[in-house]
């Protein structure tokens, strides 16, 4: 279930909630991503600012008061003050890195059919989000695609972006989700290994420097598989709380784990932006794999069931 109150977002699953809101600067702030509550308005989900950390960029002189580095987004670009883990890096018409996307319109759609592209989910009861950001000073849309399949709990996202402007601009990095966290105790787990001796499990502590999972050989690959997850505390096979995160893609795929400074935790996961680079010519789009995210408070083993009931029933049958 999709629900839409003033600028406030919620997707409802069977049993998670996922939440974010339009700020005042037309940004997307991540709000909540976990086990299913009730939410009526954004209050007490939102962090409130006075000013900017000492040595942080503000965003402009009409919003003096917070740093981009500071608060949870649903995407983010160099150039305003986010220094972490970007999801999209293009290359401007004037050669600029800046990009500064904000929030023009939405639209619900109910259903999800095959796509004719690339490979990904579909079904006749999902509710599609789609929410449409501009950088109006490059002339660029981007779209952020979030769906909802209820019964499986889980909640996948793509995008899109095109260029409407008349030069043309270049794509560096393009991930198909980012996920911001509040601080907390985080593990990182992937899944390694060679020929014959596939997805051998390994769990590393989140600290200060990033923690990377990818494949540059061409395919997703038997040396780094694109699903990981991410416990919080004391989690196991049947207590605790832990994310799913999966790449529907079999090409190079990159993840990306970070704590910022204020102890904030990124996740973003996509297309591996080694060696990559896709021009785009006046009115051309380009469209990310899909991700998928699910969440479970009662351990990995229902995490996991709940990632299996979305392939059997949205990916392969």
């Amino acid at each position: 279930m999709i629900t839409i109150k003033d600028k406030l977002f919620v997707l409802d699953t069977d049993k998670t909630t996922y939440a974010f809101r339009v700020m005042p600067s037309g940004h997307l702030e991540h709000l909540y991503y976990g086990r299913k509550i009730h939410l009526d308005s954004e209050d007490g989900l939102y962090e409130q600012w006075e000013f900017a950390p000492g040595n942080s960029s503000v965003y402009d002189e009409d919003n003096k008061y917070f740093s981009l580095e500071d608060i949870k987004l649903e995407i983010s670009a160099p150039g305003k003050g986010d220094i972490r883990e970007p999801a999209l890096e293009l290359v401007n018409p004037d050669g600029s890195f800046t990009s500064d996307f904000t929030y023009e319109r939405h639209e619900i759609i109910t259903g999800k059919k095959r796509d004719e592209g690339l490979p990904g989910s579909y079904g006749e009861d999902a509710n599609v989000l789609k929410v449409y950001l501009k950088d109006n000073e490059n002339s660029i849309t981007l779209m952020l695609v979030y769906t909802v399949f209820e019964e499986c709990d889980v909640i996948t996202r793509s995008c899109v972006i095109t260029n409407e402007g008349e030069d043309d601009i270049s794509i560096k990095r393009i991930m198909s989700l980012q996920l911001d966290f509040d601080p907390g105790d985080y593990s990182f787990t992937t899944f390694n290994g060679a020929w014959t001796r596939e997805m051998g499990k390994n769990i590393q502590k989140v600290g200060a420097s990033k923690l990377v999972n990818s494949s540059s050989t061409g395919a997703s690959s038997n040396r780094s598989n694109p699903f990981v997850m991410l416990g919080k505390g004391i989690y196991d096979e049947d207590f605790g709380e832990v994310y799913g995160i999966n790449l529907v893609y079999s090409g190079n795929h990159y993840t990306c784990v970070e704590n910022n400074p204020y102890g904030k935790l990124r996740l973003v996961t996509g297309i591996n932006p080694q060696g990559f680079t896709w021009k785009l010519q006046k009115g051309e789009s380009f469209t990310s794999p899909e991700a998928v995210m699910t969440y479970s408070a009662s351990g990995c083993n229902t995490m996991s069931h709940g990632m299996h009931d979305f392939v059997n029933s949205h990916i392969v049958s």
